[in-house]
């Protein structure tokens, strides 16, 4: 076995509070009232009056009239203009002051990115094309849309995706993909599904699936593998698989799984690294075995459990999966022989308007029996990467039992635009029953954004910190959970 995120505000009430009035005392029993309201006067007129004092009336609506007129001409020349403000000079910062504040705005530097990053988005967001082009799950039949990627073993990947939604009968799914990376990783695929997902009843789904892998990291096995033990090696896989599916109301799915797996191992492509299987096995102390290609069937049974309110951006509500499986060798491994537990669970909290909580628990146990031979390293449980503790590498941590947990804040910045920020940790152990120990796990932390349809989420972009260094991750159509 291989060891090892003034205004000025003028309140001048310009309201020159002018309201004349007149009181008739001679021969006059009514009352005449001049009422300015915002400088535009009115005028109201109660009186019994004789006829000998009409002279008196139209004299006193004479002067309420010129009054009207110059007043408000007078005021008006008066009035401040409360729409400029006091023009002052720039502060300028002394020499001490910008020193200081360095390390503030180095501290500022993912904020800075993420706004950016989120500016762009929004303005890509809103383009037509971009806007055809996340419709993919609409009601059109079929079509097809892009898919990208960024991570630090791959490189930048860019590939394509057709689909048909109306093969066979309707809502059925279908799904060719295939995707080339700049590190020369491939992965092609094509999947068929003959029902609606969450609609009851029983159901099949197909997957053909291909990946080469040129770069992929091994440290060691154990929570304390170093990363200057960093080896790489080629990882070549061709899988298939069948399920039986059985869905009860709209939450709960049960399948039955049976697949084969064809897995070669060869020298990384790495040049930065040491690549060649037979230097990795001297640097170990490993054997041929650890590193033989191995063929093998999988019976599996599977059950998912989504009572999320909305699958694109779910508020509350729980999400998790279970999977047991037996895995048995044939063709150049007949020996081979483990079982595999794996429990993935979270929980969706909305604090208030849409301001999300997101709680994950993820348990993934190997185990053999006791007279089977030991297990290729890249067969065992691990850590890190874009799924779990992802400011560390693919494969980071390896053995055969690995724990991790995560707890995340989600919010809405912009339409179907939302930002995040994490913090999550994991731990491995050769068998976690005996060695469960809440020491000495890994952790990382960061935040990203993402762009999300009522189906699933189309894009994501996050970085993420550690003890090994930043890692940056980018998705575009990849049906994220």
């Amino acid at each position: 076995m291989l060891v090892t995120g003034r205004s000025a505000r003028a309140d001048n009430s310009a309201s020159s509070a002018i309201s004349p009035s007149l009181n008739g005392s001679h021969n006059l029993t009514g009352e005449a009232k001049c009422v300015n309201r915002n400088l535009h006067p009115t005028y109201q007129i109660e009186f019994m009056a004789r006829p000998h004092t009409k002279r008196y009336i139209g004299s006193a609506i004479l002067l309420c009239l010129c009054l009207g007129i110059t007043l408000p001409a007078y005021a008006q020349e008066n009035e401040v203009d409360t729409t400029r403000t006091e023009e002052q000079e720039p502060y300028k910062k002394t020499a001490g002051e910008v020193l200081v504040a360095i390390p503030g705005q180095i501290l500022l530097i993912p904020v800075r990115i993420l706004e950016g990053v989120a500016w762009g988005t929004i303005k890509l967001y809103e383009q037509p094309a971009t806007q055809y082009l996340l419709q993919f799950e609409s009601p059109r039949v079929f079509g097809a849309y892009p898919v990208a990627g960024y991570g630090s073993n791959p490189g930048l990947k860019l590939g394509l995706v057709l689909y048909n939604n109306r093969l066979l009968r309707d809502h059925d799914r279908f799904r060719i993909k295939g995707t080339y990376s700049t590190h020369k990783y491939q992965h092609y695929e094509a999947y068929y599904r003959s029902r609606r997902p969450r609609a009851a009843g029983l159901g099949f789904q197909v997957l053909a699936r291909y990946r080469k892998r040129p770069r992929e990291s091994f440290y060691g096995f154990g929570q304390e593998s170093s990363a200057d033990n960093e080896v790489n090696f080629t990882k070549e896989i061709s899988y298939f698989r069948g399920d039986l599916a059985w869905q009860f109301g709209s939450t709960v799915n049960i399948d039955g799984e049976v697949s084969y797996s064809a897995i070669n191992i060869s020298d990384g492509q790495d040049p930065n690294l040491p690549g060649d299987i037979d230097s990795i096995l001297v640097m170990y102390g490993g054997t041929p075995a650890d590193v033989r290609p191995t063929r093998f069937w999988t019976f599996g049974l599977n059950l998912l459990w989504d009572a999320r309110n909305v699958r694109g951006q779910p508020t509350r509500g729980w999400y998790g999966t279970f999977g047991a499986s037996y895995n048995r060798g044939v063709d150049k491994s007949p020996s081979l022989e483990y079982l595999r537990t794996r429990l993935d669970l979270r929980y969706y909290l909305e604090l208030f308007r849409k301001r999300t909580l997101i709680l994950r628990g993820l348990v993934n146990l190997v185990d053999k029996p006791s007279d089977a031979p030991d297990l290729p390293f890249y067969l065992f449980s691990d850590l890190g990467g874009l799924d779990d503790l992802r400011a560390y590498r693919t494969n980071r941590l390896v053995d055969n039992d690995a724990v991790f947990g995560m707890a995340e804040y989600r919010y809405p910045i912009w339409d179907v635009i939302d930002a995040f920020v994490f913090f999550e940790a994991g731990h491995v152990y050769e068998k976690i029953g005996d060695e469960f120990s809440l020491r000495g796990w890994r952790t990382s932390y960061g935040l990203g954004i993402q762009t999300w349809h009522p189906e699933s989420v189309l894009a994501r972009t996050q970085v993420a910190f550690g003890a090994e260094g930043i890692r940056f991750y980018f998705e575009l159509g990849a049906q994220l959970p």
